[in-house]
């Protein structure tokens, strides 16, 4: 019965979620450029081991991270335009409360930060999530 555990993935998410939110605490407070595996795996509080167990590298942590606040985004963007009909007007709550809801958020609003080369644009570039979002 060991192969089956049905709470298996349940605690996978858990795991995988709570190293996210450690990383987005130290996102907050250092540029998310500049954060290694060590630090992540302190602010977890867990092992590297385990860490590397859930993301392969600090790129894979990133790209995960931004994939589930692009994913949080739109849903609160979603919400914001869901009564409006005229699509200028979707289009210009979606923008706004893209920009207000990426500024009130300090961790990610440190991707945009304009005293050190910004991440944001980078990793922008990069995720299929955000390109689809965007398409």
């Amino acid at each position: 019965m060991a192969g089956n555990d049905w709470l298996a993935a349940r605690r996978t998410e858990v795991a995988a979620d709570r190293i996210l939110d450690a990383a987005e605490k130290l996102f907050t407070e250092n540029d998310p450029g500049s954060i290694g595996m060590n630090e992540l795996a302190r602010a977890a509080g867990c092992s590297r081991a385990t860490l590397y167990r859930y993301f392969e590298n600090r790129e894979a942590l990133r790209t995960a991270y931004v994939h589930r606040e692009t994913y949080r985004l739109y849903h609160v963007i979603k919400e914001q335009i869901s009564g409006i009909d005229d699509p200028r007007e979707r289009l210009a709550a979606g923008v706004i409360t893209t920009l207000r809801t990426v500024r009130e958020s300090p961790a990610l609003s440190s991707w945009f930060a304009t005293t050190r080369p910004p991440i944001g644009g980078e990793m922008a570039e990069q995720s299929e999530v955000i390109r689809a979002l965007a398409a």
